[in-house]
Protein backbone atom coordinates (compact mmCIF):
# COMPACT_ATOMS: atom_id res chain seq x y z
CA UNK A 1 0.00 0.00 0.00
CA UNK A 2 1.18 3.45 -0.84
CA UNK A 3 1.16 6.14 1.72
CA UNK A 4 0.06 9.64 0.83
CA UNK A 5 2.78 12.44 1.35
CA UNK A 6 2.07 14.79 4.17
CA UNK A 7 0.51 18.09 3.17
CA UNK A 8 1.53 21.14 4.59
CA UNK A 9 -0.43 23.19 5.83
CA UNK A 10 -0.03 25.75 3.25
CA UNK A 11 -0.46 23.66 0.44
CA UNK A 12 -3.87 22.58 2.72
CA UNK A 13 -4.61 25.88 2.33
CA UNK A 14 -3.09 26.84 -1.27
CA UNK A 15 -0.83 29.12 0.53
CA UNK A 16 2.55 29.70 -1.88
CA UNK A 17 4.32 31.50 1.04
CA UNK A 18 6.32 29.29 3.25
CA UNK A 19 5.43 31.63 6.13
CA UNK A 20 1.72 31.38 5.90
CA UNK A 21 0.83 29.54 9.26
CA UNK A 22 2.67 32.71 10.66
CA UNK A 23 1.65 35.95 8.58
CA UNK A 24 -2.59 34.54 8.28
CA UNK A 25 -2.99 32.20 11.38
CA UNK A 26 -0.79 32.32 14.37
CA UNK A 27 -2.30 35.18 16.91
CA UNK A 28 1.06 35.63 18.53
CA UNK A 29 1.91 38.43 16.33
CA UNK A 30 -0.68 40.29 16.88
CA UNK A 31 0.54 41.99 19.77
CA UNK A 32 4.35 42.11 18.17
CA UNK A 33 3.30 44.10 15.63
CA UNK A 34 1.39 46.65 17.29
CA UNK A 35 4.72 47.04 19.61
CA UNK A 36 7.19 47.06 16.53
CA UNK A 37 5.16 49.92 15.05
CA UNK A 38 6.06 51.95 18.09
CA UNK A 39 9.85 50.34 18.44
CA UNK A 40 12.75 52.97 18.73
CA UNK A 41 15.53 50.33 17.54
CA UNK A 42 14.96 49.58 13.47
CA UNK A 43 17.37 48.85 10.95
CA UNK A 44 18.28 51.42 8.01
CA UNK A 45 20.29 50.97 4.89
CA UNK A 46 22.99 53.80 4.08
CA UNK A 47 22.07 54.91 0.07
CA UNK A 48 25.91 56.31 0.29
CA UNK A 49 26.99 52.93 0.91
CA UNK A 50 24.90 50.53 -0.41
CA UNK A 51 25.46 49.44 -4.05
CA UNK A 52 21.67 47.40 -4.77
CA UNK A 53 23.49 44.00 -4.76
CA UNK A 54 20.40 42.42 -3.23
CA UNK A 55 21.69 40.29 -0.54
CA UNK A 56 20.19 41.52 2.21
CA UNK A 57 16.57 40.86 0.51
CA UNK A 58 17.75 37.51 -0.09
CA UNK A 59 18.80 36.80 3.09
CA UNK A 60 15.85 38.03 5.30
CA UNK A 61 13.80 34.88 6.96
CA UNK A 62 10.67 37.54 7.09
CA UNK A 63 10.80 38.55 2.88
CA UNK A 64 11.04 42.34 3.92
CA UNK A 65 11.78 44.69 0.70
CA UNK A 66 14.43 47.03 2.32
CA UNK A 67 15.75 48.17 -0.62
CA UNK A 68 13.04 50.51 -1.20
CA UNK A 69 13.17 51.33 2.38
CA UNK A 70 16.92 52.68 1.29
CA UNK A 71 15.14 53.74 -1.92
CA UNK A 72 12.79 56.22 0.26
CA UNK A 73 15.69 57.30 2.67
CA UNK A 74 13.64 55.69 5.47
CA UNK A 75 14.73 52.99 8.14
CA UNK A 76 13.12 49.59 8.16
CA UNK A 77 8.89 50.01 9.23
CA UNK A 78 7.71 46.85 8.15
CA UNK A 79 6.17 44.74 11.23
CA UNK A 80 7.27 41.59 9.56
CA UNK A 81 10.83 42.77 10.29
CA UNK A 82 11.90 41.16 13.64
CA UNK A 83 15.34 42.52 13.65
CA UNK A 84 17.53 39.50 13.46
CA UNK A 85 19.87 41.15 12.34
CA UNK A 86 21.09 38.59 9.20
CA UNK A 87 20.51 41.84 6.97
CA UNK A 88 23.75 43.64 8.77
CA UNK A 89 25.81 40.51 9.17
CA UNK A 90 25.61 39.67 5.34
CA UNK A 91 25.99 42.84 3.62
CA UNK A 92 29.14 43.35 1.71
CA UNK A 93 29.67 47.20 1.96
CA UNK A 94 28.43 47.36 5.64
CA UNK A 95 25.67 49.70 4.80
CA UNK A 96 23.15 48.58 6.78
CA UNK A 97 22.61 49.14 10.83
CA UNK A 98 20.56 49.10 13.48
CA UNK A 99 19.35 52.89 14.36
CA UNK A 100 17.67 54.22 17.33
CA UNK A 101 14.58 57.28 16.81
CA UNK A 102 11.37 57.77 16.60
CA UNK A 103 9.09 57.40 13.00
CA UNK A 104 6.71 60.06 11.87
CA UNK A 105 5.67 58.11 8.55
CA UNK A 106 4.01 54.38 9.00
CA UNK A 107 3.99 53.50 5.33
CA UNK A 108 4.58 49.69 5.61
CA UNK A 109 5.66 47.48 3.08
CA UNK A 110 5.11 43.96 3.01
CA UNK A 111 5.81 41.10 0.33
CA UNK A 112 2.97 39.02 -0.47
CA UNK A 113 4.22 36.44 -2.86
Amino acid sequence: MIKPEAVSIEQAFGFANNRAFCKYVCPVPVLQKITSRFSLLKVKIDPAKCVDCGMCEKVCPMDVKLLEYKNNNQRVLSTECIWCDTCIYECPQNAIASTIGLDAGFKERINYR
